[in-house]
């Protein structure tokens, strides 16, 4: 993969709503302005799991790659089947798709009516009498279309069409980040959050997995079984709150040797709904909120000798030397809840050899919580289990044929 575009920071983690402690409410409002307490919630996602005649183990397995939108997979949707690209996304739950062509040319398309369970589940929605949902992101991208039903097919040498997967067929769809190359590459997003409407619920499966290539290797994204952790894989809990997202539990950052003095309340998900860590694939660059990120900056030009440049859309970079060869880099490691997730230096720099440049590729967050983007996720094999509530995780090499082979053929 060649390094990203010092402005490309991407963010994909969706507008959804706010939530209190675990004994709040958990507020989900539509357009009609209504408020959904949790339990009405995730009654209502019961009845959308019961309604999807595919919520069995279908070994569902997808390709996935590096493009300068982020990790796409690559599947196909209709009778018949049109192929599409779609990214890859851990921190929203709709599935959609720019619809290029009328639905009505597929025979397999339906138009879901505002009573429908899945109409329901959505954030925001308005009736005429079809579902029309608006759907937002965090850097103010959105979409907005008809919610239907269709199929999709899995897999090109041996296809699965699954039937009846709620979908957005977006008719506007805009980028909110200035000169994003996201729509460029990909013709949606492919939701993979715990809501009812992401393909992973849809789907009916209880884990996911993948593994980010550095390089431009397709990997695999797998479901059910097949995402299995190795023995020597390290786990750490989805901190329980009534959210969607994938909330981990960051207690601490080191680097090198030094504990860094970050206040509890600085990474800590608090009562009202603010803070916290969440990993999310749609996302490129982690983001830290302060004083963590500043401290992390603090802590890496104190151990690097190296000086330090200034470098437009990055918060700290270094000169390099001619050879730089023998230049001494500290490990970043993340302490979570009952594990440690560490990140040699090509996790968490980029270099312009060029221009003799090496930029810390995490950044001060904009938002009331920090991000684990999918740069720091590469070459690193992640198991989602979402019937065990936790997230396993290994270092591995993603690019590494004999792996690719195995996970896709399997």
């Amino acid at each position: 993969m060649p390094p990203p575009p010092l402005l490309l920071l991407l963010l994909f983690v969706a507008v959804l709503p706010s939530f209190a402690p675990a004994t709040a409410q958990f507020p989900c409002i539509d357009s009609h302005g209504g408020n959904f307490s949790r339990l009405e919630f995730l009654r209502r996602a019961a009845m959308l799991r019961k309604a999807s005649l595919q919520a069995t183990q279908t070994g569902v397995q997808l390709p996935v790659r590096w493009s300068s939108a982020g990790y796409l997979v690559d599947l196909a949707i209709g009778t018949p089947p049109l192929v599409f690209s779609a990214m890859l996304d851990t921190g929203s739950d709709l599935v959609w798709t720019q619809c290029f062509s009328q639905p009505s040319e597929s025979l397999t398309y339906a138009a879901l009516p505002c009573t429908s369970p899945q109409c329901q589940t959505l954030p925001r929605f308005s009736c005429s009498p079809d579902c029309h949902y608006s759907y937002s992101y965090g850097d103010t991208s959105y979409t907005k279309g008809v919610l239907g039903t269709e199929t999709f097919t899995f897999g090109a040498a041996d296809p699965a069409a699954i039937t009846g997967i709620a979908f957005g067929c977006s008719t506007v769809s805009e980028v909110g980040a200035e000169n994003s190359p996201f729509f460029s590459n990909s013709a949606g997003i492919l939701g993979m959050a715990r809501g009812p409407l992401s393909l992973v619920s849809q789907l009916g499966e209880e884990r996911f997995s993948y593994c980010f290539a550095s390089d431009d290797t397709t990997t695999a994204l797998l479901f059910g079984s097949s995402a299995n952790p190795s023995p020597q894989a390290s786990s750490t809990p989805f901190v329980n709150v009534p959210s969607p997202l994938y909330y981990l539990s960051l207690q601490g950052i080191s680097v090198g040797a030094t504990l860094l003095p970050i206040p509890n309340t600085t990474l800590a998900l608090q009562s009202n709904g603010t803070g916290g860590l969440v990993i999310d694939s749609g996302t490129t660059f982690t983001l830290l909120t302060d004083p963590a990120h500043a401290m992390l900056k603090q802590a890496l030009v104190s151990q690097i000798d190296l000086p330090v440049a200034t470098v437009a859309g990055y918060d700290l970079c270094f000169s390099l030397p001619p050879d730089a060869s023998g230049v001494a880099l500290p490990i970043l490691v993340f302490h979570l809840d009952g594990a440690d997730m560490a990140f040699p230096a090509a996790n968490y720099f980029v270099v312009n050899s060029s221009a003799g440049l090496l930029c810390l590729a995490i950044f001060g967050s904009p938002f009331n919580l920090s991000i684990l983007g999918n740069f720091q996720q590469q070459n690193m094999h992640l198991v989602y289990d979402l019937a065990g509530g936790k997230l396993s995780f290994e270092p591995a090499n993603c690019s590494d044929r004999s792996l690719v082979d195995v996970v896709t053929k399997k």
